[in-house]
């Protein structure tokens, strides 16, 4: 799972983070961020 949060990342980049929360279900950006 980290490795698809890290690819996310590369893809959107880390201003995009609400994004990447809403393809997590479960978790926020805050989470992800940390």
């Amino acid at each position: 799972e980290d490795d698809i949060i890290i690819k996310l990342v590369e893809k959107y980049g880390p201003a995009k983070w609400a994004v990447i929360a809403k393809s997590l279900p479960g978790r926020i950006g805050k989470q992800c961020r940390e």
